[in-house]
């Protein structure tokens, strides 16, 4: 018969290896702050902010109450490139760097990619813009950590028995490309803009298998959102968004409402307080506050689990920072006219 402690380890070491494909291979990192990671969400969002140049970071940490915890970051860089004599477009790009590590066996996933975007003015407050992303993703793992049921001697777990497992790669490397369209609508002077929009990822499917004689291909993302702000009075402006996303068997839909409350609105003082609530279906609800200091945002959410995981998690789901910075060239007044987005 066999040994009840040989079945459970199994089970275990079981358990450590479906959860790599679970949740590493059957979906891409995801943020609660989808509007604050805006390279993740579509390549077409590139250079759509205000300002020339700015740079975003952001970090989320979750599932410390189960075995497997997530630890992901992501990092971004875009600007514009004005051309004056197109008054009625523009081109922008940036590149991005993301990576998330986690399990006994140290899955990592780092992806790099470079991202491109043409923006169109289609009328006054009214843009259009079509971006492309081309990256590079590296996966891996260790062994060092992991056990397996061959290395049990009948009394205990012997890390020093072999583990009669054939593995050869714990690397590999694969292209990526993505595509998006983006809508913007802007009244500055009315503190209103809205976007709309639809991206593409691993549009040619990367074959992600760690071993040569099997095939795992990555799926396709396909992400769909609407963000706006409105001005409300002279100091708070209300929010409302909505996202969702698929990938393979995976979906996530996400609906978000906030208010922002400007301290001072004075030029080269403004701050703004913006406290909001998302809630991800069947899965999270989400409190999230930020602050806007001149060309400074920072910003902290936490998801607090209402799914059936929340048994494993104690509903714990983890915290999440985002941050950016945007930095404004002084132009002269004719240059000013190329830029809408403002």
């Amino acid at each position: 018969m066999k040994n009840p402690l040989t079945s459970l380890l199994g089970h275990t070491v079981m358990y450590v290896l479906l959860l790599c494909p679970i949740f590493s291979f059957g979906q891409d990192l995801h943020f609660s702050q989808y509007d604050k990671a805006p390279s993740n969400l579509n390549p077409a969002l590139t250079g759509i902010f205000d300002g020339d140049i700015r740079f975003t970071g952001n970090y989320r940490s979750q599932w410390y109450a189960v075995p497997v915890s997530y630890q992901t970051f992501s990092g971004a860089m875009d600007m514009k490139f004005f051309d004056r004599n197109q008054p009625t477009g523009f081109f922008s790009g940036g590149v991005r760097l993301f990576y998330d590590k986690a399990g006994d066996s140290q899955l990592s996933t780092s992806d790099l990619a470079i991202n491109a975007a043409y923006t169109r003015l289609l009328a006054p407050k009214h843009l259009i813009s079509f971006g492309v992303g081309l990256g590079i993703i590296q996966r891996a793992f260790k062994t060092a950590d992991l056990l397996f049921e061959s290395q049990w001697d009948g009394n205990a777990v012997n890390p020093s028995l072999g583990t009669q497992e054939q593995i050869n790669n714990t690397n590999t490397l694969f292209a990526n490309f993505s595509a998006g369209l983006n809508y913007h609508y802007q009244v500055p002077e009315k503190r209103t803009s809205m976007d709309i929009g639809i991206a593409l990822f691993h549009i040619n499917e990367p074959d992600q298998a760690f071993r040569d004689d099997a095939s795992r291909k990555l799926p396709q993302r396909l992400s769909l959102y609407a963000m706006g702000s409105f001005k409300a009075t002279e100091k708070v402006d209300f929010g409302l968004s909505a996202m969702t996303q698929s990938q393979g068997s995976y979906n996530e839909l996400l609906f978000g409402l906030s208010g922002t409350f400007h301290v001072n609105q004075k030029r080269n003082e403004e701050l703004a307080i913006r406290a909001g609530l998302s809630f991800r279906t069947n899965d999270a609800l989400i409190p999230n506050i930020m602050v806007m200091y001149k060309q400074f945002t920072a910003g902290l959410s936490y998801d607090i689990n209402s799914s059936d995981f929340k048994i494993s998690t104690d509903q714990r789901g983890g915290p999440e920072f985002s941050f950016s910075y945007r930095i404004t060239k002084v132009l002269p007044p004719e240059a000013l006219k190329i830029c809408p987005i403002y």
